[in-house]
């Protein structure tokens, strides 16, 4: 049963001392609002770097080249290098059970963004050719007509997916299927609009800012040979893949002659392990933030008690009396420890709130997310577990007091000026 008497004993006792109720109070309050928001901040990151990753397949090793660093097998270092197309029907007949689909992306004009023309608009964007599997691969959606298909990769058709930026640029609200355009001086007829599934995935372009075209075309028309700048090897789901990633690595570095410690000539990603290794980095951070914050929060209820040992040294002669009128104990340090409970839990209620009001309304700044921050949040139970905590800290905070009150001496308190 709730004993009123002794709730309004403690609400008129912080009313009183409001000023230093409120100052007392503010630790604690801002304990837990920098504990909330640096928990929401933690979540933000990491939700961001899960999008990155989970954009794509799940099971996908990404395969780039770059300049090689380390001389090996009669080359100098410094060596340009591309993998091939027969690479990859080399690691498909090697992994045949371990690869569920290889889909392969060129870009044009070494990476610069070429000119596209309709009409007397002329704007540069970036140029690339793809497979009609890279929908699955590359994952993008069609906002209008289709993809390129299987005949237009037989048949080199001069025709091309147009970004939605583009399609917005170039011909506004009317629809851009069927039209003819010229990119780096050649027609192109568009056949679709496409938006990437997500942004969070960055090959170098934007794929709202770029003009798709058939790999098989952009290979004769820019001299690619079979030539591969970027590839998805996506592994069926049960595959490991870093064993077969360390298998695919062996062979292509034997093929091209590249240094087994040149790890910046070949780059496999593995998604898999990149996403285990953002769980163990955030493991970390989420570790030191709740430090900081339990911290912050522990130097709050110092505070409290600090103050409730100032209070019960101005109530000595209070306590005198009540004890001399046959106050019970447990009802002087139920006060005491319930004085410091309340103060601790409506300022940390009050941090709390606050807290998630910013990320709410961080949040709703952010919209879709930027690269890598992306829907700030505090789980419903962490903030319930911390104000839980809070409390619990706010009743021990007033335990240290409420035993000193104890043992104030009768005759002494009574004495007490």
């Amino acid at each position: 049963m709730i004993d009123r008497d002794l709730i309004t004993e403690v609400w008129d006792t912080i009313v009183k001392q409001r000023w230093r109720s409120l100052m007392t109070a503010f630790g604690v309050f801002w304990g837990i609002l920098i504990l909330t928001i640096l928990i929401g901040a933690g979540k933000g990151l990491q939700n961001g770097l899960y999008a990155t990753y989970k954009a794509m397949p799940p099971n996908s090793v990404i395969a780039k080249t770059s300049t090689t660093l380390l001389p090996y097998a009669g080359f100098e270092a410094g060596r340009s290098w591309n993998l091939t197309v027969s690479d990859m029907e080399k690691l498909n007949i090697a992994f045949s059970s371990d690869i569920k689909d290889i889909s392969m992306l060129n870009l044009a004009n070494d990476r610069v963004p070429v000119p596209v023309m309709y009409g007397d608009l002329v704007t540069n964007y970036m140029l690339i050719g793809q497979q009609p599997d890279a929908c699955t691969a590359f994952p993008q959606k069609m906002l209008e007509g289709r993809f390129i298909n299987e005949r237009d990769m037989e048949e080199s058709r001069n025709v091309c997916v147009i970004g939605n930026n583009v399609a917005e640029q170039m011909f506004g609200a009317n629809s851009p299927l069927g039209k003819g355009i010229q990119v780096d001086g050649k027609e192109y007829v568009v056949v679709g609009v496409a938006k990437r599934s997500s942004d969070k995935i960055n090959f170098g372009f934007k794929l709202s800012e770029s003009v798709v075209i058939p790999l098989s075309l952009m290979q004769k028309s820019y001299n690619q040979g079979d030539a591969v700048h970027i590839c998805n090897i996506v592994l069926y789901d049960n595959v490991d893949a870093n064993t077969v990633t360390a298998g695919m690595d062996a062979i292509l570095r034997e093929r091209h002659s590249l240094h087994p410690d040149d790890n910046s000539a070949l780059m496999l990603v593995c998604f898999k392990q990149a996403i285990k290794q953002v769980d163990t980095i955030f493991g970390g951070i989420n570790f030191l933030i709740w430090v900081v914050g339990l911290g912050t929060l522990i130097a709050g209820l110092i505070g409290i008690s600090n103050i409730m040992m100032i209070t019960v040294k101005e109530r000595t002669k209070e306590i005198g009396i009540r004890t001399a009128m046959g106050a019970q104990p447990q009802s002087i340090v139920g006060q005491i420890m319930c004085e410091s409970m309340v103060l601790s839990a409506v300022s940390g209620l009050a941090g709390l709130c606050l807290g998630v009001g910013a990320l709410a309304l961080l949040n709703h700044l952010l919209g879709e997310g930027s690269d890598s921050f992306t829907n700030p949040y505090i789980p419903f139970w962490t903030g319930i577990i911390s104000l839980l905590i809070l409390i619990a800290g706010g009743l021990l905070a007033g335990l240290i007091p409420a035993r000193r009150a104890l043992k104030i001496e009768l005759v002494k308190a009574l004495s007490d000026e």
